[in-house]
């Protein structure tokens, strides 16, 4: 159906752009129910049968099928014609509806996690295809100018599907691990887990196109959040230096995070408050099921969860206060909630090992992911807001 869709509407394959084109809106509550959108409509109904939805959007390894190619970047979404008055003349103007890519987003996130949306389940695990799935929404949103100017109805499934990949962010965004920094796409390490690898300065306009929506951002920042948490809670105290590597991943990562939240809040297009006030709900709310990631990645931790809980909201009040700073680069490093989050998960570990939280190891730890979380927070921004 899908394709037989895209023969109809797609001119490179003989089809008619405008061949759904209609006069007026048809979203809410009133005009919702016509699907005037064929192709959205399907790709929202596919999104309920994932392994088809993989199939449908996966790239392939030699990259011959660009269905995902044409949805993102080709496919003319501008469906409702009105008509404008430039002087006295009347001219037709495409624009999108207010549901445009609705089943675009659902649908990949059923291709790249092998899930229905919405559904909660242990994350991490992916095949191949899927991998390929997430890598190339991911280049093609830069590709198109989508990234970090996400269509609404992206943001949502995107920051869902993203937590399925977050033990692959937090190697992405901590640049510690050269088999990431190395390779691109999908691949399989030597334990036969299916990774991905895009370049951070990629991921970053995506991690900032979600924030416009901060329950989007919050829901992504709070499983980053708790992977790093896990990360550390299943080492040892005799760890060595993979309990460095843990905190400085963790600290670049949620730096990165910090560098995005500081980018929106300089955007004088928000109530900064009010976004501020939503990220903080979405980012310190308790999930009402376990948010888990499979132990292919890191062992279940139920301390884990029990301690995010009880410093996250120590920093909303951080955050807010953040939301009021002015568009400077010397405000700009006064974002640092991330980093005392970090702080914290440190200290927290180091005390349920018998340290101190003022003893000389834990505040040598502590002093080891301060400056990777600057890394990542001015890298963040550096890509975002070249002037900084």
């Amino acid at each position: 159906m899908g394709n037989d869709l895209r023969e109809a509407e797609d001119p490179g394959k003989g089809g008619d752009e405008d061949v759904w084109d209609l006069h007026g809106g048809f979203s809410g509550k009133n005009r919702g129910w016509f699907a005037n959108d064929p192709m959205d409509s399907v790709l929202g109904i596919m999104s309920q049968q994932p392994d088809t939805a993989t199939e449908f959007l996966d790239p392939g390894a030699d990259k011959k099928n660009d269905m995902l190619h044409y949805l993102v970047k080709d496919r003319d979404w501008e469906l409702v014609d009105k008509n404008e008055f430039h002087g006295k003349a009347s001219v037709v103007v495409g624009t999108e509806d207010k549901d445009s890519r609705t089943g675009l987003g659902l649908v990949i996130e059923a291709a790249s996690t092998g899930q229905e949306p919405g559904a909660h389940y242990e994350l991490g695990t992916h095949n191949p295809a899927q991998a390929r799935v997430m890598y190339h929404t991911i280049d093609e949103l830069n590709g198109a100018q989508q990234a970090e100017q996400m269509p609404e109805n992206l943001r949502e499934p995107m920051a869902r599907a993203l937590r399925d990949y977050v033990p692959d962010l937090h190697e992405i965004l901590g640049k510690n691990n050269n088999l990431y920094n190395t390779q691109e796409g999908a691949w399989q390490d030597d334990e036969g887990l299916t990774r991905m690898s895009v370049f951070k300065d990629d991921l970053v306009p995506v991690l900032r196109g979600i924030g416009d929506d901060p329950k989007a951002l919050g829901l992504l920042y709070q499983a980053q959040q708790q992977y790093g948490q896990d990360q550390l809670s299943a080492l040892p105290d005799n760890a060595g230096a993979a309990t460095r590597v843990a905190i400085k991943d963790t600290a670049a990562a949620l730096g990165a995070y910090d560098g995005v939240r500081a980018d929106i809040i300089f955007d004088e297009r928000f109530k900064k408050q009010t976004w501020a006030n939503d990220f903080n709900t979405a980012a310190t709310t308790v999930p009402g099921y376990a948010l888990q990631f499979t132990g292919a990645y890191t062992p279940a931790a139920d301390a884990a969860n029990r301690l995010v809980g009880v410093f996250s909201y120590e920093v909303t009040k951080d955050r807010l206060a953040e939301a009021t700073l002015e568009a400077t680069k010397e405000n700009a490093e006064q974002f640092t909630a991330g980093q005392r989050e970090v702080d914290n998960m440190v200290a927290m570990w180091a005390q349920s090992n018998g340290h101190d939280q003022d003893s000389t190891f834990t505040k040598d730890l502590i002093g080891t992911g301060q400056t990777k979380h600057e890394e990542g927070r001015d890298g963040a921004l550096r890509r975002l807001r070249p002037d900084y």
